[in-house]
């Protein structure tokens, strides 16, 4: 079974680079995914997610709550809200214009 991922020209180019012979654009996929095993990919990404929690900023409680109660009277608190009971009922989110 196959499927259609779309990428840009220059990703194109540069994996066109490593076809060679009978290979498949799948088959250049697979041979480079078997050399970089998935932890290294893991492991970046939670490097990078911990060097942005050391970066955080965070605020104060009582300006937190404050931006809360902005928000709510403005409704955007709400419509997250009600989003999130009818994704917990239904498995899935409804359009806000539904509301």
């Amino acid at each position: 079974m196959s499927t259609t991922i779309t990428i840009g020209n220059k990703t194109k180019d540069r994996l066109a680079d490593y076809k060679f012979g009978n290979l498949t654009f799948d088959d250049v996929l697979n041979m480079l995914m078997d050399r970089v095993s998935i932890e290294d990919i893991s492991a970046e990404h939670i490097r990078e997610h911990y060097h942005r929690l050391a970066k955080f900023k965070g605020i104060p409680k009582e300006e937190f709550k404050s931006r809360i109660k902005e928000r709510i009277s403005h409704g955007s608190i709400q419509t997250w809200i009600r989003c999130q009971t009818f994704k917990r009922i239904s498995r899935q989110y409804v359009p806000i214009k539904n509301w």
